[in-house]
């Protein structure tokens, strides 16, 4: 009997011997890393029981050291932000108190000084005021509104007239019929 073996069949059994291997050297790997997590452990607890912890006054002096730069850099931080925005808001503050002030003068001295002219034109285009011209444009006004009120009168008394004139007609109509019945 005759064997054909593939390529494909050569790269599966190549891919299981691989795979079987990488178990192997995990499971190895893992006794390993057991092994020494105990010791460490040991190491740790009796490190812990002994009550003693070796550290040297050189890290422990260095530690220190960094964590007071640490604070000291954040408080001059701090500080110097608060000496800023208060800066700032001083600066903004004197800044606008001026400009206002500045601005409150401008306009008081444009306005005495537009004042006197202001006055002076008003009198001007008083003196050039046509009163008798204005008499007859008032006059003139007044006649259209009085007569435009008139008509509006008018025109109700007219209204009223034809219907009371309906009204005698019909009471004539009745009376006529009346005397017509009779005769």
């Amino acid at each position: 009997m005759v064997m054909n073996i593939d390529f494909d069949t050569v790269i599966g059994l190549a891919g299981v011997a691989v795979g079987l291997f990488g178990i192997g050297y995990a499971i190895g790997a893992n006794k390993k890393l057991k092994e020494v997590s105990e010791v460490v452990g040991k190491s740790v607890d009796s490190m812990i029981a002994d009550g003693k912890v070796d550290i040297p006054k050189d890290l422990i002096n260095e530690t220190i050291k960094e964590q007071v730069s640490e604070k000291v850099d954040a408080e001059v931080q701090r500080k110097v932000k608060a000496a800023c925005d208060n800066i700032v808001f001083d600066v903004k503050t004197s800044m606008y108190n001026k400009i206002s002030d500045a601005a409150e003068k401008a306009v008081s001295s444009t306005y005495q000084s537009m004042e006197v002219e202001a006055k002076e034109r008003i009198r001007k285009e008083l003196r050039n005021i046509d009163i008798s011209a204005l008499k007859r444009e008032v006059k003139a006004e007044a006649k259209d509104a009085v007569a435009e009120k008139l008509q509006a009168s008018m025109d109700d008394i007219l209204e009223s007239y034809n219907s009371n004139l309906a009204n005698v007609q019909n009471i004539y109509s009745s009376i006529a019929k009346s005397m017509s019945a009779r005769a």
